[in-house]
């Protein structure tokens, strides 16, 4: 897809969008569901007297700032990569194994699914690795 003269948009810069998209869709939630279990008032306020969040709240927001650890380091390695013209098997195959995995962790982590989880959170982190190797191989 060209985006500029002589410049292509990689499959690994559009998985990062996509990426981005998600992220806002997990600040959005998490923003509603806290809204929801304690209130507007206190969604509105200085939030100093925060009260914890139970249940599937609580993991949507645990999960969301788990995405947050990750998504810096992977949207550094991609641009990196696209910066460096790097495109080749390592980092397509590493930007395609983060996101299906950022995919699947979160409904994991809100149903509070024990060990397959924190699988997918390592072959998360294994995406991000072959994205480096992709810049340093390449």
């Amino acid at each position: 897809m060209p985006i500029a003269k002589g410049a292509f948009m990689t499959t690994e810069l559009g998985l990062l969008i996509v990426t981005i998209v998600f992220g806002l869709f997990q600040v959005l939630g998490t923003g509603m569901v806290v809204s929801q279990e304690r209130g507007l008032n206190f969604s509105m306020s200085a939030r100093d007297d925060e009260r914890p969040l139970t249940g599937a709240r609580a993991r949507i927001h645990r999960a969301y700032r788990n995405f947050m650890e990750t998504f810096g380091f992977f949207a550094a390695a991609v641009l990196v990569a696209g910066l460096l013209g790097r495109h080749d098997a390592l980092t397509l195959s590493g930007a395609w194994v983060y996101v299906i995995s950022r995919f699947i962790y979160w409904p994991l982590y809100v149903w509070g699914v024990p060990v397959i989880r924190s699988l997918v959170w390592g072959a998360s982190v294994v995406g991000i690795v072959l994205v480096l190797l992709g810049i340093v191989v390449g």
